[in-house]
């Protein structure tokens, strides 16, 4: 194979990568959040949102159900290999319906991610409110 060859293989897998990670992004932020992220919390987002993983997964799946990769004998899925399909968007739309129902199945059961979880672990390292004798304490030792 010669370096075109190379390079036309290598753009097709970004395009069948890179569309299926904005969904779980878009979802999250438009239908869960609804745009409603605080700056406060983006400091303490975790490191892996296992929703989002999955949901990028899928939508990976999906996109190269609909292309194939003839490269390593993988043919697309009839069903899917449509020319009205545009196997981008299908992995935006896969990954952001498994999104949703992801993270809403996990929050039923009490697992939060992402955004929800700073959130949540925003509201446990707060400290109590001090009563009124306290901060008269806490005023006297400061004077």
């Amino acid at each position: 194979m010669g370096f075109f060859e190379q390079f036309s293989l290598f753009i097709g897998g970004i395009a069948a990568v890179i569309p299926p990670l904005a969904g779980p992004m878009i979802a999250d932020f438009w239908i869960v959040h609804r745009t409603k992220y605080e700056v406060k919390y983006l400091d303490q987002l975790p490191e892996i949102n296992i929703t989002s993983v999955i949901a990028a997964a899928a939508g990976i799946i999906a996109t190269l159900m609909c292309t194939g990769l003839p490269t390593l004998g993988w043919q697309p899925v009839a069903l899917l290999a449509q020319p009205w399909i545009v196997p981008s968007i299908l992995g935006v739309i896969v990954s952001m319906v498994i999104y949703l129902v992801s993270f809403y199945v996990f929050k039923a059961l009490g697992i939060h991610s992402g955004y929800s979880k700073a959130i949540e672990n925003e509201g446990k390292n707060q400290e109590p409110a001090l009563t009124g004798d306290e901060e008269d304490n806490i005023a006297r030792v400061n004077i």
